[in-house]
C-alpha cells in the first residue's frame, strides 16, 4: 500500500505537472522545466537513498522523507497562487517541484529497501514483485485520477494537491506500522 501511495502521488507529478502549472499561469517551458527538476531530484534521492538508510535506517529516512514531502506539497500549493509566472516565484515552484521529486525519491527508495529486506528469502522474489506491480497500478491510477481531479477543479489546483498529500499521508501510515524496517548498519555511524 505504502509503495502505491507513493508512485499515485510520483507520476501525478511527473505527468500532470505542466498541464497543473499552465493552469496556474505558467508557461508551458516552465512546467517542462519542473518536471525537469522533479526527475533530477528523484534520481538524485535514489542515489543518495542508500547512504541515508544505511547510516540511519530505513524507518527515519522514509519518515522524515514523507513529513517533509507534506510540507512542501503544501507550500507548492501557497506558491502556485495566480500571478505565478514571475521570475522569483517560478524558480521557487522549481526549488518546491524539485523537492516533491527528492523527497518522493527518498521515499520510494526506502520502502524498495524495506521490500528487499523484508520478506523471507522462500518469497521475497513474489513479495517484490508484488509491491512493483501495486506501484505500477499507482502510476496507472494517477494518470487518469490526476487528469479527473484537475479537469474536476478548473484552474483550482487544491484538490490536486490535497490528494498528494493525502497519499503521502497513507505512505507515511505504511511507515509507520511497517515493523520490516532496515535498521542503520553497525558502524555506519562511526564512518561520518
Amino acid at each position: 500500500l505504502g509503495f502505491f501511495a507513493l508512485s499515485l502521488v510520483s507520476y501525478a507529478f511527473i505527468v500532470w505537472t505542466p498541464l497543473m502549472l499552465s493552469l496556474a499561469g505558467f508557461a508551458v517551458e516552465q512546467g517542462v522545466a519542473a518536471t525537469l527538476a522533479f526527475n533530477l531530484s528523484a534520481m538524485g534521492a535514489a542515489l543518495i537513498g542508500g547512504f541515508l538508510m544505511a547510516r540511519f535506517g530505513t524507518r527515519a529516512v522514509l519518515l522524515t522523507a514523507i513529513t517533509l514531502l507534506i510540507a512542501c506539497l503544501l507550500a507548492l500549493s501557497v506558491a502556485l497562487q495566480p500571478g505565478g509566472n514571475q521570475a522569483p516565484q517560478a524558480w521557487l515552484v522549481y526549488l518546491l517541484t524539485g523537492g516533491v521529486g527528492g523527497l518522493a525519491g527518498f521515499g520510494m527508495a526506502s520502502f524498495y529497501t524495506i521490500m528487499a529486506t523484508g520478506y523471507p528469502p522462500a518469497v521475497r522474489a513474489g513479495g517484490i514483485g508484488f509491491g512493483l506491480m501495486a506501484g505500477r497500478i499507482g502510476g496507472i491510477t494517477s494518470s487518469f485520477a490526476g487528469g479527473y481531479v484537475l479537469d474536476l477543479a478548473g484552474t483550482n489546483l487544491w484538490p490536486f494537491i490535497l490528494t498528494a498529500v493525502f497519499w503521502t499521508g497513507v505512505a507515511g501510515i505504511c511507515g509507520v506500522v511497517c515493523n520490516k524496517h532496515q535498521q542503520p548498519l553497525a558502524g555506519s555511524r562511526k564512518l561520518a
